[in-house]
């Protein structure tokens, strides 16, 4: 059986002044009809309504030019109903919720220097260095009563530490070239080159040594983004497991990208002797409102195609209207959707079996 979604409803709120009080808060929420034809042997929901309620608080204190904390508070609630389970299950109930709480704060500090390069195009270069540490907490929480439901997870306790660094190159551009006793020359800023590293350190699992998976102190992640020009973007980034000595996972993407609003994004990923999957999404632009989108996935490990996909998008001033033809391993998916800009959006799927 397919699971499917008719409709699923999302709200983003981006993060913003509580009133007139020194707090910022986000605020996310959704709205989920999933749905399947049959039950399977260990999931007997065919159909039910899932919703959320996600508000986040944030304090930011800052202490001159030195430093930022920044304590944070979050709470998440669930509500599900189930309105259709085959064969009857009497254990099944139909109404479920779940409530959970989040906390943390971020400590982070930047020092800086610019550097006057005085060219045709580039004035300035600021090089930053950020470092920052960010401390999170969700306790745990009985969640046997959640509905046995595919993209319905559990979510785990956490009470962990983390620490990044980055490491940020800036230049300021000139948009013209200006002749004396005219007007100043504009400007605009481009990070073209930046280096992120981050480390994190888990509490539970230092106290829980007994454990085979025990190993509090994370592989270490790295990333590196560079764009040189408003056209080209690259990134690239690896786990590295210093108690293997060895990469676990690395990924490298790239896009390229006219002014008509054509692009092209690839991207590929290994794993070692796990996954190794390369990515392929074309967007051509038919007019200035009207462009298709054409997606391919190939698994290099299995040695076969995973996803191939074709769809058309229309964008308006306040609103975006899509539909996409997707093929995914045996699955055969038609959705459409409809987005308003900064708003939230709507979207169904109606998806089928077949056989290559």
């Amino acid at each position: 059986p397919t699971d499917q979604r008719l409709p699923w409803v999302t709200f983003s709120g981006s993060k913003q002044q509580f009133f007139q009080t020194p707090l910022f808060y986000t605020l996310n929420s959704e709205y989920i009809h999933l749905y399947r034809q049959d039950g399977i042997e260990t999931r007997n929901i065919t159909s039910m309504h899932h919703s959320e309620l996600n508000p986040r608080f944030f304090l930011p204190i800052k202490a001159g030019n030195y430093f930022t904390i920044e304590p944070i508070a979050g709470f998440r609630y669930n509500y599900w109903y189930i309105n259709d389970v085959e064969n009857d299950d009497p254990e099944q109930e139909t109404s479920v919720d779940r409530s959970i709480y989040d906390l943390g704060v971020n400590f982070a500090s930047e020092i800086y220097r610019i550097f006057n390069v005085d060219g045709k195009r580039v004035d300035k270069i600021k090089h930053s260095i950020r470092p920052k540490i960010t401390y999170e907490f969700i306790p745990e929480v009985d969640q046997a009563d959640i509905p046995n439901f595919s993209n319905i997870a559990a979510i785990d306790k956490k009470n962990i530490v983390t620490y990044s660094l980055t490491s940020t190159l800036t230049s300021k551009l000139k948009r013209h070239q200006f002749k004396k006793g005219q007007s100043k020359p504009q400007y605009e800023y481009r990070d073209f080159l930046r280096l992120f590293l981050k480390q994190s350190y888990d509490f539970d699992k230092a106290q829980n040594s007994t454990s085979e998976e025990s190993e509090p102190l994370s592989p270490l992640f790295g990333e590196i983004r560079f764009q040189p020009s408003p056209y080209i973007w690259g990134r690239a980034d690896m786990q590295w497991d210093f108690e293997e000595q060895r990469s676990l996972e690395y990924n490298l993407e790239g896009v390229l990208k006219d002014n008509r609003g054509d692009r092209l994004h690839a991207r590929y990923r290994i794993k070692e002797d796990e996954r190794e999957n390369i990515n392929v999404h074309l967007r051509l632009a038919i007019t200035r409102r009207l462009a298709t989108t054409i997606q391919y996935e190939r698994d290099l490990f299995a040695k076969k195609d995973v996803k191939r996909g074709l769809g058309w998008r229309y964008r308006a001033d306040c609103w975006t209207f899509s539909f996409d033809y997707l093929e995914e391993n045996e699955d055969r998916r038609y959705a459409f959707a409809i987005l308003l800009h900064g708003l939230g959006g709507f979207k169904q799927s109606l998806s089928e079996n077949f056989d290559r």
